[in-house]
This record gives structure tokens, C-alpha cells and sequence, in this order.
């Protein structure tokens, strides 16, 4: 097996109204550290999805991830594309920050697989079927399964898989989109499933202000999560919905994503109220939410 450093969702372009430092260059500073990883122990260099929170963003921002790529570009990386909602589309590709990549790298996009000397990386992003990836097994290599789904070991209130009920026989599956870390599950069959959790940390609650970022290091000989360096203080105490800069236009999209698709044929108000019953969401965040869309805000 080839060595593979991998990380998730780390959301670069993101503007948290529950950080208090600069959220950007904190991600860009998690990114070197794997980059500087990567490079000193020759792996190659996987991000699971969602490497962008929308699928545009400020150009300065940009230019100042372009520059950390291009500064590694020794370091092969293999990107899958994350939601559609934050990595934007295929065919959008070419006007979203994702399509604009020149440097040395290798995106999922129309791609079922790719080969490494001794690992084959099959990619299954947000609109592909998991259970449905077999078929592009090796018969010789290590098989490592890429997802960019909710796939948990317990049920969630998210639309999800269960690990126990995805039907694969690759010797490891990379978890993405679900941002708690879920740690290394070996299931009964003998398939690894590896959640690092999101290298981003947008808000503030328990899994996000309490966890240190990780990254998972995969080799012949062992895997394991490493810790990435993070700053420890870098959350407000509390957030007033009231005068937070909130896209709550895309928050709610982002919501409707997640549920079921029965749903989706619904008017946005009313599945706005379908999602609140299912999650028992608190009555004042679902009235500030609907004068926020009634306003056009």
C-alpha cells in the first residue's frame, strides 16, 4: 500500500460568525502542516470533499490557497468533490474556485478511479451511490474507498448511511461531510472505515470547540490519526442571531440538502417547517429564519 495522508471538509472561504480569529488563514495554516507532512514522508495527499464552503469566494482568498498549493506542488494530491452546494458542480466546474485548480493535482470529476503504484483510490462524491462501488475494485492493490457522505457508526438526525450497512469489500473507506470524528471502526468483514473528522471548525458547539483537528496517516504498517496544531481560544462565548452576518438563504439550502426527498417537493417555508417537527428545532430560530427569507434578506 502507498502512504496516504488524508483530511475532510476543511471549508476554506467559510466566514463563522462563532470564531473570533481569522478562520481562513487557521485553515490554511491546518493545510500547510498536512502538506509539510506529506512532503517530508513522500504520501500522497487526499482531501475527502468540501474544500470549499461555497463554491465562490473572495479572489484574494483564493490566490492565497493557490499560492499554498503551488508552494508543495512536489506533493501529489487527490481531491474529491465534496456537496455541490459548497464545491459547486461538474459542469459548473470552470466558474467555480474547484475548476480553477491548475497545480499539480488529481480531481474526482469523471473519474471512478485512480491508480497509484500500489492503491487504487475509487471516488464515490454526494450524488453517488456508495453501496455501488464494487465493481471497481482491484484484484491486487489495496482498495481504498473515498466517500463524501454521512456515514456513521450510529444514526444521526442527518439523511445517512450506517457503516454496517454499506455494502463494500475495499480494505478502507474515508468518511467525509460528517464533521464529529468518528475514529478508525474496523467492522466484522475486516473493512476499515476512517473518520478524521472536519478540519473545519465553523461553530460553536461540543464537537467542534472541544476537538482537535486530525489528520489519518495510512501505510503498510499501520493507521493512525495525528493531531494537527490548533489554536485553542479562538471561539465567542455566544452568538446573537439577530446581528450575526448570516447567509441564512444558504444555510437553509444547505438544510434542505439534508433531508429526505420526499421533502423536496415542498414550498422552502413549508419544508422549513417539515425539518423543524423532524429535529425539533427551537421555535424562535425557525420565526427568525422565515422574516429573513419574507424580508428577501
Amino acid at each position: 500500500m502507498d502512504k496516504i495522508i488524508s483530511i475532510s471538509d476543511p471549508h476554506y472561504g467559510a466566514k463563522p460568525v462563532a470564531r473570533k480569529d481569522n478562520y481562513n488563514l487557521s485553515i490554511l495554516s491546518k493545510l500547510e502542516h498536512c502538506f509539510k507532512v506529506a512532503r517530508k514522508n513522500n504520501c500522497y495527499l487526499i482531501i475527502c470533499g468540501d474544500l470549499f464552503d461555497r463554491p465562490t469566494l473572495n479572489m484574494q482568498a483564493f490566490i492565497n490557497l493557490l499560492v499554498l498549493f503551488e508552494k508543495y506542488r512536489s506533493v501529489n494530491v487527490i481531491i474529491l468533490r465534496g456537496n455541490y452546494y459548497h464545491d459547486g458542480s461538474p459542469e459548473s466546474s470552470p466558474l467555480t474556485m474547484l475548476g480553477l485548480f491548475m497545480t499539480n493535482i488529481v480531481l474526482s470529476d469523471g473519474k471512478d478511479y485512480y491508480d497509484l503504484p500500489q492503491t487504487r483510490l475509487i471516488f464515490c462524491d454526494n450524488v453517488t451511490d456508495p453501496n455501488k462501488r464494487d465493481e471497481f475494485l482491484h484484484k491486487t492493490k489495496t482498495n481504498v474507498l473515498i466517500t463524501h457522505h454521512i456515514i456513521v457508526n450510529e444514526p444521526v438526525i442527518y439523511k445517512h448511511f450506517l457503516i454496517n450497512d454499506i455494502q463494500t469489500k475495499a480494505d478502507y473507506v474515508l468518511l467525509a461531510d460528517y464533521h464529529p470524528e468518528q475514529g478508525i471502526i474496523k467492522r466484522d468483514d475486516g473493512v476499515v472505515f476512517i473518520s478524521t473528522g472536519a478540519l473545519a471548525r465553523r461553530k460553536n458547539v461540543s464537537h467542534d470547540v472541544d476537538r482537535i483537528p486530525k489528520f489519518a496517516y495510512l501505510s503498510q504498517n499501520c493507521i493512525v490519526l495525528k493531531e494537527i496544531p490548533c489554536e485553542k481560544d479562538v471561539f465567542v462565548e455566544k452568538v446573537d442571531a439577530k446581528t450575526a452576518n448570516v447567509d441564512v438563504l444558504d444555510n437553509v439550502k444547505q438544510m434542505i440538502e439534508l433531508m429526505d426527498t420526499n421533502i423536496m417537493s415542498a414550498n422552502l417555508l413549508d419544508a422549513i417547517d417539515i425539518f423543524s417537527q423532524k429535529v425539533q428545532t427551537n421555535e424562535d430560530v425557525i420565526k427568525f429564519i422565515k422574516e429573513r427569507l419574507n424580508n428577501g434578506n
